[in-house]
């Protein structure tokens, strides 16, 4: 008995630990659909590039539940596991149905039957109720100790990872100091590549491209936004060569051992920095193959901001149900006290009001 007592803790005590790191990733994805430093760029955006699928609502036991099948110990609202008190026939929802209407797609004139042209503040103004229960399910979740923004690697650590030799300049050879990246309020894309990988050859011209129209379009873009070309090629000479078609600063011929504080396996690589120097995404390349002339920047796809998809969803609501049942299987035996189960479920409830509030798409 005191064996399958012990598999049976081990098995909860694994089920919570990934729920939690699942509830972390959820907070990092969150977070960056966020108002932040980040709109300080802010251009317009032309409403043709804002994908309606982005924040359309998907059918979902997490945005439409059903009556619980274990109904948790206790009552309070703590206790309340994905209960919103409907049926199918009901008028009511979970989310106030006007919170799950698109924030960010374009409305339909009705004269034209075309999406109205939107301006960047009329988009930014949608829906704040919705930006503000993702605040609140975001500070939840950091009062309940999952934060894992403070284990997040930052563009300082990057810049203290270079070897005591290697300099940063310019194009033109001018040397700069890592304050030139870090205290200006930069947004810092970091390009890693070499001039051995075909995969980086492939993309080269779309980074300076993309590189050239963004400093040409965002307002006082000196002070605004950075590049900065990390080459991990195998010789000083090879580097030297291969940098040269670059139009931006770069680091000095570095060794491939300042990919390990972002634990990066593969080039080429475009990691983007907000201008607090915490790191936004790691996806850039996806985002200059997606918005190659970087018409969407500093918006998603840039920011690493995605929607959360119906499979995202089913694996939240499978994850929550498992993990309140065996919480109250154990709390009826015992196992658990009353306090244990309420902070158990206090997870569960943020995890389900920051999953609620972020844009969902179809997959």
């Amino acid at each position: 008995m005191a064996a399958e007592e012990t598999i049976k803790q081990v098995k909860f005590v694994l089920k919570y630990e990934h729920f939690v790191k699942a509830a972390e990733d959820l907070q990092l994805a969150a977070r960056k659909h966020m108002p932040s430093m980040f709109d300080q760029l802010s251009s317009p955006i032309p409403p043709a590039l804002l994908s309606p699928p982005y924040n359309s609502p998907v059918e979902s036991p997490l945005l439409k539940p059903q009556a619980p099948s274990v109904l948790p110990v206790g009552g309070g609202n703590n206790s309340a596991f994905l209960r919103s008190g409907m049926s199918p026939s009901n008028n009511s929802s979970l989310v106030p149905p006007a919170l799950l209407e698109p924030p960010n797609t374009p409305a339909e004139d009705p004269a034209n039957n075309r999406p109205q042209q939107l301006t960047e503040q009329q988009l930014s103004s949608l829906h704040p109720v919705r930006l503000n229960k993702l605040a609140h399910g975001i500070d939840q979740l950091k009062g309940i100790g999952i934060d894992p923004t403070t284990h997040l690697p930052t563009l300082s650590d990057l810049l203290a990872a270079m070897g005591p030799r290697d300099r940063l300049k310019t194009a033109s050879g001018v040397l700069l100091t890592p304050e030139h990246f870090t205290h200006s309020c930069k947004v810092v894309a970091v390009y890693f590549t070499a001039s051995w990988s075909e995969p980086c050859k492939r993309i080269a011209p779309m980074v300076i491209e993309a590189y050239n129209k963004l400093k040409a379009r965002v307002q006082n873009a000196e002070n605004k936004l950075e590049f900065l070309l990390i080459s991990c090629d195998r010789t000083r000479d090879s580097h030297e060569q291969y940098v040269e078609q670059f139009p931006f600063p770069r680091m000095t011929w570095p060794d491939e051992s300042i990919l390990k504080p972002f634990d990066l396996k593969e080039i080429p690589q475009l990691l983007i920095f907000a201008p607090n120097g915490q790191l936004m995404t790691l996806d850039g390349v996806d985002a200059l193959l997606e918005d190659p002339e970087g018409l969407r920047f500093p918006h998603a796809p840039w920011n690493g901001a995605k929607p959360l998809s119906r499979s995202d969803l089913e694996i939240l609501e499978f994850a929550s149900t498992v993990l309140n049942q065996s919480a109250l299987e154990r709390f009826n035996e015992r196992l658990l006290n009353r306090e244990q189960l309420a902070s158990i479920q206090n997870v569960i409830e943020a995890v389900k009001e920051v999953a609620q509030a972020m844009p969902h798409r179809r997959d």
